[in-house]
């Protein structure tokens, strides 16, 4: 039986999280790599990936705003913004508005 707490439990969470934050800032590289050749639906994936990973990752939700925006899909794109903004990422104001304006 594993146990739950002690040195080895903390051990192995701190392994998780080392873990979990490479993840996170590989699929970051991937996805800014692919908005720059202009694939879109591989950056959105990367960035749902990280969401999957970082549900609260307010960059996250912005970049995938962007995507949205470029593709002009405006309700999307304002989701996104929402999300950004709720969770601090005040880059996202602007973007919100334009976006609920063409809606």
């Amino acid at each position: 039986m594993k146990p739950t707490t002690g040195p080895t439990a903390d051990r192995a969470s701190r392994i998780q999280t080392t873990v979990t934050e490479m993840a996170i800032k590989a699929q970051e590289r991937r996805a800014r790599r692919l908005m720059l050749q202009g694939k879109l639906d591989g950056a959105m994936s990367a960035y749902q990936e990280i969401l999957h990973l970082a549900p609260d990752n307010a960059t996250a939700y912005y970049r995938l705003g962007l995507c949205h925006r470029q593709r002009r899909q405006w309700a999307e794109a304002a989701r996104a913004f929402g999300k950004a903004l709720d969770l601090g990422d005040e880059r996202a104001e602007p973007l919100l508005a334009e976006s609920q304006a063409v809606l």
